[in-house]
C-alpha cells in the first residue's frame, strides 16, 4: 500500500458515517439521506437509494446493505439498492450495529419491543425482532449501545452494565 489516492467520487452532501465494503463495492450514506454503492476498484456508481433522512451507520453481510437513520433501520439490496424492508427503532446517533449469522445486531432497543432494554435483534431477511436469546443476547441487566461486531458466529458488545463500563461476548 502506498498511500496514492486511487479515486474519489464527490456526493450530495458531507459523509459523516462509517463505509462499509464487501464483494467489490462500498457502500456509503450521505447526510442528504441518500445511500451510495460505489464499485470499490473504480469508484464508479452503482446505485444510490434516498433513504429519507440523515444516516448515522451502515454495515452489510454482502448480500445487503443496512443503513441507520434518525430511528429507523432500511435493509437494501446490495447489488441493485432495492428496499427489502424498513422498519422503526432506536436513534442510532453514530452508533454502530453488526450483521451476521443472518442477524442485524443493533445495541439500542428496538421500539415497541417487548424485551425492555436488550439490544435489538433482528432477523435479517424480515426484520422480524427477535427474542434476545434467539439472537445471541442474554444479560437483562445490562445496556450493550456503544457498539456491536459478529466473528466468526460470536456476537461482541460493548456498554454499560451494574458495574460500570464492559465488553462482552456472546455466542
Amino acid at each position: 500500500m502506498t498511500g496514492e489516492e486511487r479515486w474519489r467520487v464527490k456526493t450530495n452532501a458531507h459523509i459523516d458515517c462509517n463505509v462499509a465494503v464487501a464483494g467489490g463495492t462500498v457502500f456509503a450514506a450521505s447526510k442528504a439521506g441518500v445511500a451510495h454503492a460505489l464499485d470499490a476498484a473504480s469508484g464508479e456508481h452503482a446505485w444510490t437509494h434516498d433513504v429519507r433522512s440523515e444516516p448515522h451507520v451502515t454495515a452489510t453481510d454482502g448480500s445487503h446493505v443496512y443503513v441507520g437513520t434518525g430511528g429507523q433501520l432500511h435493509a437494501l439490496e446490495a447489488t441493485t439498492g432495492t428496499s427489502c424492508w424498513s422498519t422503526t427503532y432506536g436513534d442510532t446517533n453514530g452508533i454502530g450495529i453488526a450483521v451476521g449469522n443472518g442477524r442485524v445486531y443493533t445495541p439500542l432497543t428496538i421500539s415497541g419491543s417487548e424485551y425492555g432494554s436488550l439490544p435489538g435483534v433482528l432477523d435479517a431477511a424480515t426484520s422480524e425482532t427477535l427474542a434476545p436469546t434467539q439472537g445471541g443476547f442474554e444479560s437483562p441487566d445490562a445496556r450493550f449501545y456503544r457498539g456491536t461486531a459478529v466473528v466468526d458466529g460470536a456476537v461482541y458488545a460493548s456498554g454499560v452494565d451494574e458495574g460500570g463500563i464492559s465488553l462482552a461476548r456472546f455466542s
